[in-house]
């Protein structure tokens, strides 16, 4: 359910800024690091050939900067259609993504 009031935050991967996305709050933000399918996508993609994410990897989120909101703007103007799916905004470029992918 979306909040009625929302903030982008930036889940970043290692210390390095993977993707932006929308939440009601720091709290709620949080709550994506715990999630097993972001985790099991992470570790599907990769950018340069290097996986976003592994085992050992870090995650955290933290408000987004001016420029990353711009970013997931612009990708969630282009995403939005009818879905419960959550938006995310990539701000670094996976190598591929497959229809269906996150």
């Amino acid at each position: 359910m979306k909040a009625a009031f929302s903030r982008v935050f930036t889940l970043e991967v290692d210390g390095r800024p993977i993707l932006a996305f929308e939440a009601g709050g720091h709290r709620d933000a949080q709550q994506i690091c715990k999630e097993p399918w972001l985790h099991d996508d992470l570790t599907e993609l990769k950018s340069g050939g290097v996986p976003f994410y592994t085992a050992q990897s870090k995650l955290s989120v933290r408000p987004a900067t001016a420029q990353e909101e711009t970013i997931f703007l612009n990708q969630a103007a282009k995403a939005r259609k009818p879905s419960e799916d959550m938006v995310i905004g990539y701000l670094i470029e996976p190598d591929s993504i497959e229809d269906g992918d996150i």
